[in-house]
């Protein structure tokens, strides 16, 4: 399992090419990337005694299969 952070200001994320070097290709023929991404952030709305927290979650997974 490898877990990254990368600040996604286009709309789109390119792994690595060192990354994919990672992978055992020769050990394994499928990889299921999962992408999650995830915003919050507090605010004041009337009609509520204190502050809300609102918050937005998206989890993408894409199977990634690799030919030797």
């Amino acid at each position: 399992i490898l877990h990254m952070k990368v600040r996604n200001t286009k709309g789109e994320i390119t792994l690595p090419t060192k990354i994919l070097e990672l992978l055992p290709i020769r050990r394994f023929q499928r990889y299921l990337f999962t992408i999650t991404s995830e915003n919050r952030f507090t605010m004041r709305i009337e009609g509520y005694p204190s502050d809300v927290l609102v918050q937005a979650a998206s989890i993408h997974n894409v199977l990634l299969g690799v030919n030797q």
